[in-house]
């Protein structure tokens, strides 16, 4: 039986946070209903590093106050994932086969970590960071396999929070970088030795122009990388940093229009 709420936000971040803000301000009474299929409260994910690295505590992740949803009288479906969208039927169906009706919807699921087909990537040990869940299984693997040394896959942004948390933890690290220099989207070439300067006097590794083409296992747990010039790098841990891509699978399974992103109008 499905049950027929007013606005249905699938997303529990930024923009599902802000959506609920900006409604409210013009609807006071209509129902809202957020969707998603992670287990917690709205969470800053640039703070993760920081949980990570002790730098913040658990509680300090949190956009909002727990009261946020009952002041605004949100009802709040986490854990629960949107695996398809009915346009016809304006209709939300979730991973435990409950049906959720709407009259607006707005799909703000975010991005999704990309991975490249790597030999080995399926080996324990092997982690993408973006999510909260992700920071939890990394501390814990940590902590249950005394990591030592971590192999990090990407030399950008999310690269370089996952150096900063590792390095907090005395944790050595090595970075890995497609490109000829680290955060090459963001800086010149000037400021990028900056960093690189600052990464290697404190014990971090770099090579740039290459790429990890293999990981290899021991006891199913990665072991050693290989990279592209054949340079064999021993690892406790490999975290794959390279970037995000729009989560436009609902979207496209919905027959929505896309192009890289969900296509919208002037409204």
């Amino acid at each position: 039986m499905s049950q027929k709420r007013t606005y249905v936000i699938i997303g529990n971040s930024t923009s599902g946070l802000s959506a609920v803000e900006a409604i409210r301000k013009h609807d006071k009474k209509k129902s809202i209903t957020i969707v998603s299929d992670e287990e917690y409260l709205g969470y800053s994910r640039p703070l993760i590093s920081y949980f990570l690295g002790k730098k913040v505590d658990f509680n300090r992740l949190f956009y909002k106050d727990k009261d946020f949803y009952k002041k605004n009288q949100v009802e709040l479906i986490i854990g629960n994932k949107a695996e398809k969208i009915n346009i016809k039927k304006k209709e939300v169906i979730l991973s435990d086969g409950k049906n959720i009706t709407f009259e607006k919807l707005l799909i703000a699921t975010g991005g999704i970590p990309f991975v490249p087909k790597v030999k080995g990537s399926e080996s324990n040990g092997v982690f993408t960071f973006t999510k909260l869940s992700d920071a939890l299984e990394i501390e814990k693997y940590i902590k249950e396999n005394r990591v030592k040394e971590v192999v990090v896959v990407g030399g950008g942004l999310i690269g370089l929070k996952a150096t900063e948390a590792l390095m907090a933890l005395d944790i050595k690290v090595t970075i890995v970088e497609m490109a000829d220099r680290i955060l090459s989207a963001t800086f010149d070439k000037k400021a990028s030795k900056i960093i690189d300067d600052a990464l290697k006097k404190k014990g971090c590794r770099l090579y740039v122009n290459n790429t990890v083409e293999e990981i290899i296992p021991e006891s199913k747990k990665a072991s050693k990388v290989i990279l592209k010039d054949n340079t064999k790098i021993k690892t406790d841990m490999v975290i794959f940093a390279i970037g995000v891509r729009p989560n436009i699978e609902l979207a496209e399974k919905a027959k929505i229009k896309t192009n890289r992103g969900i296509l919208v109008d002037k409204y």
